[in-house]
């Protein structure tokens, strides 16, 4: 019995054709960042996955925490090619983005990467503290309007304080750097 349910299960995995390196995953790049509060926080909103399928639309979600950030801008990658694309912070702490090829299919699946930048955001700094980065999929679809299943991966920017301590040598240290500099100097003086 044993043999049989191990050999229905490895003839399943055999003719799905899926594995774990097939799953699509939108996430953030960097996934974790510190940034000094007033600068300004930078994050790519990044697609990896996608062989034998390339992406014509998608409708997003973006959540952060707006006590720690606000939303300052977005740029669409151009994997989508001539495209529609619009933006809309909903309530702060939600952005809402979407875009939609006009390239044809086949220019599509000629054209796109596997992995590529879906848009980069740009966040002001408002108060020390973490905000969560969450991605929400509203729609997600191929080349030829299909729907797409996609994994996503959450990231965290973290604001904090300008005073960041510059670590410096230790004194025992640059003692020992000192006696070792002069016992080389009289060594070689006696020469």
């Amino acid at each position: 019995m044993k043999r049989f349910v191990l050999c229905i299960a490895l003839i399943i995995s055999i003719f799905s054709g899926y594995s774990e390196s097939d799953a699509i995953s939108i996430g953030f790049v960097p996934a974790d960042q510190d940034v000094i509060l007033g600068n300004v926080a930078n994050v790519d909103l990044f697609i990896s996955g996608l062989t034998d399928v390339s992406v014509g639309a998608y409708d997003l979600d973006i959540h952060y925490n707006p006590a720690v950030l606000s939303f300052n801008s977005i740029s669409f990658g151009p994997a989508l090619g001539f495209s529609i694309s619009f933006f809309d912070e909903v309530i702060p702490g939600s952005l809402n983005f979407f875009e939609f090829s006009l390239e044809s299919p086949t220019d599509l699946n000629d054209g796109q990467p596997d992995n590529f930048v879906i848009a980069s955001l740009s966040f002001n700094t408002l108060a020390l503290g973490i905000s969560p980065l969450g991605v929400s999929i509203i729609d997600l679809g191929d080349a030829y309007g299909e729907g797409l299943l996609a994994d996503t991966r959450s990231g965290n920017i973290e604001v904090v304080s300008g005073n960041v301590p510059i670590p410096e040598p230790s004194t025992i240290l640059l003692s020992g750097i000192g006696l070792a500099g002069l016992g080389f100097f009289r060594r070689k003086k006696d020469r």
